[in-house]
């Protein structure tokens, strides 16, 4: 998984201090939130805690760009091919009947989803016979990270244009 976040100036580091002497500081950083844990920090939706040097809307667009190029449907089943030829499977858990079943009904919902969807069928098709014939062990694993897709496609068409 790519990961892909925006600066956050985190509370008594050198980062915070500079931009508070700066005033440029957005937020009080050294006292959490009552709604919020005190490790926790959002580096993508919540934005940036401090005013920048760039123009604030060119670095969220710029922010969208990584996003998008860096989840485009070519770019993500690329990473998850690399993936599957790195990935070295020996499966000790066998799943009972039942559990298949639902495998096998997890599977066919990916298929219809990813598989016959213009944008994502040909590197789909594409992952799943090239790790079918080369590394099959790693099959299951490459299947599950091309179903992430289908998530990431869903958000990706949310993003601002």
């Amino acid at each position: 998984m790519s990961m892909v976040g925006l600066l956050f100036a985190l509370p008594n580091t050198r980062l915070t201090r500079r931009l508070k002497e700066e005033h440029r500081l957005l937020q009080d950083t050294s006292r959490p939130s009552a709604a919020r844990e005190p490790n926790e920090v959002d580096q993508t939706t919540g934005g940036l805690n401090f005013i920048t040097r760039r123009p604030r809307v060119e670095v969220l667009g710029d922010f969208l760009h990584v996003l998008k190029s860096a989840y485009s449907s070519r770019s993500y089943f690329d990473r998850c091919l690399s993936v599957s030829k790195a990935l070295k499977v020996h499966p000790r858990f066998k799943p009972p009947w039942r559990r298949k079943m639902k495998y096998g009904l997890a599977f066919l919902k990916i298929v219809v989803k990813l598989g016959f969807r213009p944008s994502t069928s040909y590197y789909y098709w594409r992952n799943f016979l090239a790790v079918l014939f080369t590394r099959v062990s790693s099959l299951e694993t490459v299947v599950n990270l091309m179903a992430i897709t289908s998530i990431l496609l869903a958000r990706q068409s949310s993003f601002p244009q």
